[in-house]
């Protein structure tokens, strides 16, 4: 098994290590993030409360919750420390 550390958890391809967000997305698999019904999802930077809003991209409804999915894998969006948005997935082995 590939380390997760060093490879996205999705794809597999090489990443940079990030111990901050060591199960972080990369780039090109973060581009297409999903609800749990295959509606594709936006996610903007803000700076109001918590950084980030996620909408519906077919309507700019809002969602409320930070989990997505990504190829199949169950993930998060969050604020990322220095700003931006980061994608991780979750942790099952916990």
């Amino acid at each position: 098994m590939k380390d997760p550390g060093l490879h996205c958890p999705v794809c597999g391809s090489e990443k940079r290590e990030n111990k901050r967000y060591p199960l972080y997305v990369c780039a090109t698999c973060s581009a297409n993030i999903e609800d749990e019904s295959g509606r594709q999802l936006a996610i903007t930077n803000t700076h109001e409360g918590d950084g980030i809003v996620i909408t519906y991209a077919d309507t700019g409804e809002e969602r409320k919750s930070r989990e997505c999915i990504v190829q199949g894998i169950r993930c998060f969006a969050r604020q990322a420390h220095f700003g931006g948005v980061v994608i991780q997935a979750f942790d099952e082995k916990k």
